[in-house]
């Protein structure tokens, strides 16, 4: 018997270190439903961010635009077997037209049973340098579906390697050529997420994160699939714990000209885990040079500050979708996509039988935030939700509703067919007419149609200049007992002055005994503040003092969990004011519902670019509860 065990030990082992891929695209192992360790909570799955129908997802990978047939791939960390992050770890797919409507086809990239296929990126090889396809001289645009995926697999030993996988049916199906996995190899356990992209005519960079090295490597290749070492990138910017899945894109400057910047810049995504300043994972961003052809420093840095992407607890792993470029100038705006989720509990969040979803996907663009002291301009991204309008069933009314302390907001467009998706915009003056002592704070309560105790708080206080939400008020058990879900969570935005003044109120002017203020003559200034909000059954994402092309400065993404069905139909307004006229003013919202057209109804619509797959196991769990 002891001889037995231990020739099966010696045969796993040889197994499990055997380096070759002949099995990375074999039928995924066999599996049974689910067991729901919470109850079955699909009532509250998002509707129009994207989620898996079952299992688990992390970090966004592999995002890529394929030409040829306009359709947006999204692949993703993939766990089918749990609701847990586990091995095997898969490469799961989705594919898209409009970024809101998601179709979910089968798994893409399969590792051997003991392994992970951990993140990576999408790349396009349009000039048929790699010998893998030999469509470039064709009419049309079917070389712009000749994709490769980098991405990262760990050895037996746990150590991380580089491999190259590419696709000849519009990125169902991978072939993986084992001279390219391990395509390059670091002798190390934190060496993962590669992403990819085309600098020049004949030329990719491949960026990889040294992660407990705070480092970026870079690596250059001039036929698609065969890199060379190129320098790196580290210790800088908030470090966290360790760097994880950069992200390398070049964006012009358009303002150049205003404010006397280069042409463009190249601004370099890292993701930080655990260590973020809300607690665990987030993303923050450098503005830089990128120059391929200097093999010790190819990116430096024209800044020396870094900037959050995204100040809310749930946007992580932002990937860049990959798009062939026409020039080489730099892109005018690129889109990405963010998981929305933390590290610091989302293993444990109250869904069932899928955990975690992603961000509304987001365009980000240069700009420069100009502080109101009109001091020295800063180079900023902006970003705005791609959330097109044509996709929900009723428009979002064009006129604000001017809200009074304590008004109910009744506009049928969000007091009409309730589901859990929503938007709101809300629009305010605010003059620091308050004392230390008493404060300004307005406040919205977006309250539950069926357990109206169940509520999600958002506002202002004007002494903070910061925005709070506030997602406590819940009877799911889990936001009440799990310490790292914070239940109040504030984001610092500043207004835009509208330079108009009226007579006001100093601090000097408290009378601490009568608890009165004297009028003074004075001035203050009023500034305006605008917030945009957009939920999606247990997603906030909100973006601050947007300008006349949605664009924001200033973004929160946040996961909320209320009862299951208990949809949000009211909003309540409540703010004080100073002598009952002076602190805030013009206090304007309004709202609609997002639910969403069937998919025939909207300009989404189009054929499939492959067929479904009938026969896969599970694969359609949620629509058999």
């Amino acid at each position: 018997m002891k001889f037995l065990l231990l020739f099966f030990l010696i045969s796993l082992s040889i197994n499990q270190n055997n380096e070759t891929v002949n099995n990375l695209n074999s039928d995924i192992p066999s599996y049974g439903k689910l067991r729901y360790k919470y109850g079955n909570q699909t009532i509250n799955r998002p509707q129009f961010h994207f989620t898996p129908d079952y299992g688990w997802m992390n970090d966004p990978n592999g995002c890529w635009y394929d030409k040829s047939n306009q359709y947006y791939h999204l692949y993703f960390q993939y766990n089918p077997h749990d609701t847990i992050w586990g091995m095997p770890l898969y490469w799961g797919h989705a594919y898209s037209k409009d970024l809101l409507h998601w179709t979910e086809d089968k798994i893409a990239i399969r590792p051997p049973d003991w392994a992970g296929a951990y993140s990576g990126s999408m790349y396009v090889d349009d000039q048929c340098l790699s010998g893998w396809f030999n469509n470039c001289e064709q009419d049309g645009d079917a070389k712009y579906s000749n994709a490769i995926a980098a991405f990262t697999w760990n050895l037996a030993n746990w150590t991380e390697v580089q491999c190259l996988s590419y696709t000849t049916n519009n990125g169902s199906d991978f072939i993986t050529d084992e001279k390219y996995c391990p395509a390059i190899a670091n002798n190390s356990k934190q060496f993962r997420d590669p992403q990819v992209i085309k600098v020049a005519d004949n030329t990719y960079i491949m960026s990889v994160a040294k992660s407990h090295e705070y480092s970026v490597y870079f690596y250059k290749s001039t036929n698609a699939k065969d890199f060379t070492y190129n320098g790196k990138f580290g210790l800088a910017g908030y470090l966290g714990f360790q760097y994880e899945c950069p992200n390398l894109v070049h964006l012009k400057n358009s303002e150049s000209d205003e404010y006397k910047d280069d042409a463009s810049y190249w601004v370099l995504f890292i993701s930080i885990n655990p260590g973020s300043q809300q607690g665990g994972s987030s993303t923050e961003y450098f503005f830089g040079k990128f120059d391929p052809d200097n093999t010790e420093n190819p990116y430096t840095l024209s800044f020396y500050y870094t900037t959050l992407l995204d100040q809310g607890k749930d946007f992580y792993a932002m990937q860049i979708i990959y798009v062939p470029p026409e020039n080489y100038d730099g892109f005018d705006t690129a889109k990405g996509i963010t998981w929305a989720s933390n590290w610091q509990y989302t293993k444990e969040v109250p869904t069932d039988p899928w955990r975690s979803s992603m961000a509304i996907p987001r365009e980000v663009k240069i700009s420069h935030y100009v502080p109101a002291d009109d001091s020295t301009p800063i180079l900023h991204l902006k970003s705005k939700a791609l959330l097109l309008s044509d996709v929900f069933e009723v428009a979002l009314p064009t006129e604000y509703q001017t809200m009074a302390s304590g008004d109910k907001y009744t506009n049928e467009a969000f007091t009409q067919k309730a589901f859990g998706s929503f938007e709101f915009e809300l629009s305010f003056k605010s003059c620091d007419a308050y004392t230390d002592h008493n404060p300004g704070v307005l406040t919205l309560y977006l309250r539950g149609g069926s357990i109206p105790e169940e509520y999600l708080r958002f506002g202002f206080h004007q002494k903070a200049d910061a925005f709070f939400f506030d997602r406590g008020h819940s009877n799911v058990q889990f936001v009440k007992e799990n310490p790292f879900f914070s239940d109040r969570l504030s984001m610092t935005v500043y207004g835009t002055d509208t330079k108009e003044t009226q007579s006001g109120f100093t601090k000097e002017g408290y009378n601490s005994e009568s608890k009165t203020y004297e009028q003074i003559s004075s001035t203050c200034s009023n500034i305006l503040y605008t917030a945009h909000a957009i939920i999606d059954r247990n997603i906030f994402e909100v973006f601050f003092n947007e300008d006349s092309g949605g664009y924001s400065f200033t973004t929160g993404t946040y996961t909320f969990f209320l009862t299951g069905g208990n949809f949000i139909d009211t909003i309540e307004v409540e703010y004080n004011l100073v002598d009952n006229q002076y602190g805030f003013s013009e206090v304007k919202l309004r709202a609609r519902q997002l639910n969403m057209k069937d998919e025939t109804e909207s300009e989404s619509s189009d054929e499939t670019p492959k067929e479904e797959n009938p026969d896969e196991e599970g694969r359609r769990l949620n629509n058999e509860l």
